[in-house]
């Protein structure tokens, strides 16, 4: 004869359950993950301008956490001439050595995500480029439409704080600052199923 459980034994038990459920629920829809995210740079210089793009970069914005992760491949920027790509994986980044470039980052200002809107934002955290990982502040902009969340900001990079090396006979070509443009647009995480 099978042995029956206590109703409160039970009750607990879904009421467990249920919590998990709702936990798990929760907790991806505060997890927010790239749709497109567009990273490019310009340099301009009185010999050439320099512009790549690279729109394989990937962003993860946690809303709980007021974290932001953007993450691209060195070798994903394309350049219109092939030459600058070369030397700029080879010589300048050196891509094979250093494949990636990471920023992790703590959103500063207090954003309501559940309410439509634009806000200007200020990040702090550490940005890894070329081996070196360094502590920075950026600002940019989050727009909230619905279930996107649209992140754009401008920084600009100094090439020496990377140790990114400059040949003397380029110096006059390249500019020793860099202007980045970052355009990600998000949506809610979902748990595939």
């Amino acid at each position: 004869m099978a042995q029956t459980l206590p109703n409160t034994f039970i009750m607990k038990q879904i009421t467990f359950l249920f919590a998990l459920l709702l936990i798990s629920k929760l907790s991806t829809a505060q997890i927010y993950l790239s749709k497109s995210c567009d990273i490019s740079f310009f340099s301009e210089s009185p010999v050439e301008n320099i512009d790549a793009v690279n729109k394989d970069a990937r962003a993860l914005l946690n809303t709980v956490k007021h974290s932001v992760v953007f993450r691209a491949a060195i070798k994903g920027f394309e350049f219109k001439k092939p030459l600058m790509q070369e030397h700029f994986n080879e010589t300048y980044l050196e891509s094979d050595t250093y494949p990636k470039a990471v920023l992790r980052a703590n959103i500063v200002d207090t954003l309501d995500y559940s309410k439509d809107g634009t806000h200007k934002v200020t990040v702090k955290g550490t940005l890894e480029l070329h081996g070196v990982t360094k502590d920075v502040t950026y600002e940019g902009t989050i727009t909230i439409k619905g279930e996107t969340i649209t992140i754009v900001s401008t920084i600009v990079i100094v090439l020496a704080d990377f140790n990114i090396d400059v040949p003397t006979l380029q110096k006059a070509a390249i500019s020793e600052e860099i202007e980045v443009k970052v355009n990600a647009i998000l949506t809610p995480y979902q748990k595939k199923k």
